[in-house]
């Protein structure tokens, strides 16, 4: 990235599996482009669960992906997937939500989504709901598109997840209705209100494992997962590692490093000692920190890093 108001996008997933199946009937892909700025994310929830969701979820995503990176159509797109996908014997339906998430690094986002729960869009701790259209095929009537396009700035997140989340302690006296749309916009509000900071990892994990907590026992009677997008700005390290070839560019290194306007790590002993001359500094190792696996970490005073 070269531009200054580009932002990075750090996406992470987070699933589990329905409580007595073998494999995670969600599934979850991503891909970036980096001579485009561009990134794509299609998170997929097949019909029921195991190992014939799994094949559905998988096969409609990557499609999915695939379809979105190219250009294509997107209700062209949707009928090529749904007459793929393999039939479920019980039901005699092919058929797998997905929600897919097509944004650059100025901000631009397209939502896509079909059957999945609604999108969470986050700016700070508010909600905002973003104005959307639908789009229906004639070859399949019954399945609606749900297309949302905005622009989000550093600090904001979309959220999307499979109806394992919203649908999470359904029966329940204390969640008649399911955990809904309504009560995970709460919890996030309330989690990035905590930590302003929280990363896409934590974040999905935080939702799958909060959604989990309101089910009987404690065991997901579904696949449930979370998709996390969090429009940051670019955070960026220099390692430095080796000694230069000549010594006498010494100063030189010690100098680029100094001089770096991000976070700075210096692998090995004698670069260590070779940037604290040069800087005039002292370095003392932190011997119990590395242990029998880790070499010892030797941190510089923070007034001069």
């Amino acid at each position: 990235m070269t531009g200054t108001d580009e932002l990075f996008v750090d996406v992470h997933h987070y699933a589990r599996r329905k409580w007595n199946q073998n494999v995670c009937g969600d599934a979850f892909v991503s891909k970036r482009f980096d001579n485009e700025g561009r990134l794509i994310a299609v998170l997929s929830d097949g019909l029921g669960s195991g190992v014939k969701a799994n094949i559905l979820a998988n096969m409609t995503a990557h499609m999915a992906l695939r379809f979105v990176a190219a250009g294509t159509d997107l209700l062209r797109s949707c009928e090529v997937m749904m007459e793929s996908l393999p039939v479920c014997q019980v039901r005699k339906i092919s058929y797998a939500t997905f929600s897919i998430v097509d944004c650059d690094s100025e901000g631009m986002v397209r939502i896509v989504e079909e059957g999945n729960p609604e999108f969470v869009l986050l700016r700070g701790d508010t909600v905002d709901d973003p104005p959307a259209r639908t789009l229906t095929g004639k070859r399949f009537p019954d399945r609606h598109l749900r297309i949302a396009e905005t622009t989000l700035a550093a600090g904001d997140r979309l959220v999307i997840c499979s109806d394992g989340v919203t649908q999470s302690g359904i029966g329940t006296l204390s969640y008649p209705l399911g955990w809904r749309r309504d009560g995970l916009a709460d919890f996030l509000r309330e989690r990035v209100r905590d930590d302003p900071a929280v990363s896409s990892r934590e974040l999905s994990r935080a939702v799958v494992e909060e959604a989990i907590e309101v089910e009987p026992f404690r065991q997901p009677q579904d696949d449930t997962s979370c998709l996390v997008l969090y429009f940051r700005k670019p955070r960026h390290l220099m390692v430095l590692t080796g000694p230069p070839y000549n010594d006498d560019r010494d100063g030189e290194c010690a100098a680029i490093l100094d001089e770096f306007p991000g976070r700075r790590v210096i692998a090995g002993g004698t670069t260590a000692n070779l940037v604290a001359r040069e800087w005039g500094v002292s370095i003392t190792s932190d011997l119990p920190v590395g242990g029998d696996v880790l070499p010892p970490a030797a941190p510089c005073p923070a007034s001069t890093w």
